[in-house]
């Protein structure tokens, strides 16, 4: 996920650090991944043991499979948008992303701070 910021700038925000804030509210389990590989392009399948709500001792298996890439870390990041996804199908999991509120609100700070140095 990238956001653009005026003048340039570009900041990208990993899924996996998405995913980290949607497992912690579901409280689940650190995600783990399965890789494949076929014709050098690597596919993951990532898993998150999630407890049931209202259940003492009930867990369900949110798992999603991510696109291909030519690496690992691609095929990890492509895994985290896709259980992002199955969370939010699964468990009606609303990701707001405050990252692009944060980024905007330095874009204006240092746009008043050139300002003020002109």
């Amino acid at each position: 996920f990238c956001i653009h910021v005026d003048g340039g700038a570009v900041a990208y925000v990993s899924r996996r650090m998405i995913l980290k804030a949607v497992v912690k509210a579901l409280e689940g389990s650190s995600p783990f991944y399965s890789f494949s590989s076929s014709d050098g392009l690597y596919v993951a399948t990532g898993f998150v043991v999630v407890p049931l709500e209202d259940e003492i001792d009930e867990f369900t298996l949110l798992q999603a499979t991510g696109s291909a890439s030519m690496t690992k870390d691609g095929a990890e990041e492509a895994a985290a948008d896709a259980l992002i996804v199955a969370a939010k199908r699964d468990f009606g999991v609303v990701v707001d992303d405050f990252n692009f509120s944060n980024a905007e609100g330095l874009r204006k700070e240092n746009e008043s701070l050139r300002r003020k140095q002109n």
